[in-house]
């Protein structure tokens, strides 16, 4: 029942989205907050920062649990895995790091990209993070090898926003656009798909860029 929001004033703020009303300040970051991210539960709050660090803060009693540090540079983007039990931030340095929750460990450094990562989106089944980039392109990385299983290139400017989803609310978007806009391309049908639960399924990734396009991905196997 509440939102949190970061700020350039280097604090977070947690509101009630009910009633709209002001809560309570967390106040740790000494620079800009550029990003935060609740766990599944609502439990936890992650949050990442100019300072070159990522906090863990339990919700329970709005206090710090863990400072993550290890970046060399800005942080631009924190997410939870789905399991709750790791985070994964990315940076200006141009890397990627999955940090474990319980003991604020870095358990993986993901590099390849060439520039500055922006944003950061995990699988709905946890098992793939896509990270985008001012290089212009999205890479997605195997959460448990940490290699780089696929390079998406069609964006002509930074990427500033990844966000995965599922396969049949992709296609109702396909569906739904082809109705309205003939010029809209795709590599998909449009047809609707039973909700499935195999990995294929939770691979559909979109992507926005400043080239001023949204693009729909088949992350995996590398089809916009």
């Amino acid at each position: 029942s509440i939102v949190a929001s970061a700020s350039e004033d280097t604090t977070i703020k947690i509101w009630d989205y009910e009633t709209a009303q002001y809560e309570r300040t967390l106040k740790g970051h000494t620079q800009a907050v550029t990003c935060v991210s609740f766990d599944s539960n609502g439990k936890l709050l992650a949050s990442c920062s100019l300072d070159l660090s990522a906090k863990i803060w339990d919700l329970s009693n709005y206090t710090c649990s863990k400072t993550l540090r290890g970046h060399d540079h800005t942080i631009s983007c924190v997410q939870f895995l789905p399991s709750g039990d790791s985070v994964v931030t990315c940076s200006r340095d141009n890397t990627l790091k999955l940090w474990e929750v319980a003991t604020g460990f870095c358990s993986r450094t993901y590099s390849g990209h060439s520039d500055w990562v922006r944003c950061v989106s995990v699988s709905l089944d946890g098992n793939y993070i896509a990270s985008g980039s001012s290089d212009q392109t999205i890479s997605v990385w195997s959460v448990a090898s940490g290699k780089q299983v696929q390079t998406l290139r069609g964006h002509e400017h930074v990427v500033e926003c990844v966000s995965y989803g599922r396969k049949p609310a992709v296609d109702k978007i396909l569906a739904s656009l082809k109705s309205s806009d003939t010029s809209v391309s795709s590599s998909s049908g449009g047809t609707y798909y039973d909700d499935s639960t195999n990995e294929e399924d939770f691979s559909y990734l979109a992507s926005g860029s400043r080239d001023r396009t949204i693009k729909l991905w088949d992350a995996l196997n590398g089809v916009c």
